[in-house]
């Protein structure tokens, strides 16, 4: 199965891509969006904060993989 993240606005959309992203690189699976048009042909000011989601850079894993 492949996971599908489903932002509900401007600013959701910026941080499930940066999500999303991690869980791939993480587990290798390929990771989907499911937008409409709601939410992609939209102009909106975002609050940015200055860094990014907290994305562990190691964890224990287990012998057998992920």
């Amino acid at each position: 199965m492949m996971p599908v993240l489903y932002p509900g606005n401007v600013s959701e959309l910026i941080e499930y891509g940066l999500y999303g992203w991690a869980l791939s690189r993480f587990c290798g699976a390929w990771v989907g969006f499911k937008t409409g048009p709601d939410t992609l042909d939209t102009a909106a000011s975002i609050f940015s904060r200055l860094a990014g989601p907290e994305i562990p850079c190691r964890l224990p894993l287990s012998p057998r993989g992920v």
